[in-house]
């Protein structure tokens, strides 16, 4: 009677744990915590795990069929790395009672920055809300402004064989990128400095010529130089810990110059 009950009792225990690992797999629809659902999205929109099939089941339906799911899925990434937000697994809530400490409801913003993308329980299960799906599409045409958000579907056509790490479309991008910077910076310098003072002294200005616009020639230039980059540098899609230092950087250059 005893070893009876104690290979029933190994069997549960078997249960419950296979339960609690695969439930994490890719058949898994059903998310206890903010972490789950979380984890869940960014898991299976990683390269060697790419499912955007299962990624979406993070996100709440709002009316929107499975295709258009799966691609809201992805722009949701896709702002979180452009914009430099790196989320920290380790640091998500585990429990399934989890609730915001301000609002008192069970829901977990991912960033500050955007306190519209968020996880929310409804009944058992963790999921982006309703509300952060109708808002995705807006949201990553302000990460992507003036259409660079086209770009993150060309620029992979480009060559996807992988070197060092990074794919060949992505040094094409940075090559890309270098060769815009200095076209934009001796464009705008010329500008200022020949155009511009040209100008000043036809008509007489030759103090604000020399003690203005020559002086602000080379600022001016990297300023514009700093604000491209940082819009074009997330459009290059890459890895977490290169990608948003670059994204910060490139940021915080432009008051530098301004």
């Amino acid at each position: 009677m005893r070893s009876m009950l104690t290979r029933v009792f190994s069997f549960l225990i078997f249960v419950t744990i296979s339960f609690h690992v695969f439930g994490q797999g890719e058949g898994a629809d059903v998310f206890r915590s903010p972490y789950e659902a979380v984890y869940n999205h960014l898991r299976f929109l990683q390269e060697d795990e790419y499912n955007p099939t299962q990624a979406s089941k993070s996100l709440a339906k709002a009316g929107f069929n499975q295709q258009q799911l799966e691609q809201l899925s992805i722009e949701l990434k896709q702002i979180l790395d452009g914009s430099g937000n790196f989320i920290r697994l380790e640091e998500l809530p585990k429990s399934p009672l989890y609730k915001d400490s301000l609002t008192l409801r069970s829901r977990y913003i991912l960033t500050q920055e955007f306190p519209d993308i968020y996880v929310q329980k409804v009944g058992n299960n963790w999921r982006f809300s309703e509300r952060t799906v109708l808002e995705i599409d807006k949201i990553h045409k302000e990460v992507y402004p003036f259409g660079t958000h086209k770009l993150l579907n060309l620029l992979p056509q480009l060559g996807s064989n992988k070197y060092f790490g990074l794919h060949l479309w992505q040094y094409i991008g940075i090559l890309f990128l270098l060769i815009i910077g200095f076209f934009i910076y001796f464009i705008i310098n010329f500008f200022l400095k020949n155009l511009l003072v040209r100008l000043m002294r036809k008509f007489g200005k030759v103090g604000v010529a020399r003690n203005v616009i020559i002086p602000a020639a080379k600022p001016m230039s990297l300023l514009l130089v700093s604000w491209v980059a940082a819009q074009l540098i997330k459009t290059l899609q890459l890895p977490p810990a290169i990608g948003t230092n670059l994204i910060l950087l490139a940021f915080a250059l432009v008051p530098l110059f301004g």
